[in-house]
């Protein structure tokens, strides 16, 4: 639902007014910097879109698989502590993913000139 509101968001966001001369549409750049930005911004929109869908798939499949169902009693299944290999993975990911967010963007920055900052 969240999802299907964004995308009409964004959709009466980019809505083309009557004189399209004068507007302004971040959707459609008309300049160098205003390409790499928009360039950036859906490197940036695709990634956070992997992630939303990876997310959303392994909710509802924990969702739909240990739902409680008819004649199960009210214990609590066996708890299993700690998990080496999954708290690494959620805590090197997110910081993979910035870092990476962050390369990307100093390279804009550096092609457009905006960056005190020189790589290579």
């Amino acid at each position: 639902m969240l999802l299907l509101c964004c995308l009409l968001a964004a959709k009466l966001g980019i809505a083309e007014p009557g004189d399209t001369s004068h507007s302004l549409n971040i959707f459609r750049p008309e300049s160098t910097p205003a390409r790499s930005i928009f360039g950036l911004s859906l490197f940036v929109l695709a990634a956070t879109g992997i992630v939303f869908v990876v997310v959303f798939s392994l909710l509802s499949y924990a969702v739909l698989r240990f739902k409680k169902r008819r004649g199960d009693d009210d214990r609590d299944p066996p708890q299993v502590y700690g998990s080496n290999q999954i708290e690494t993975a959620w805590t090197v990911i997110p910081i993979l993913i910035v870092l990476d967010w962050s390369f990307m963007e100093m390279f804009v920055a550096r092609d457009l000139g905006l960056s005190t900052f020189h790589i290579g």
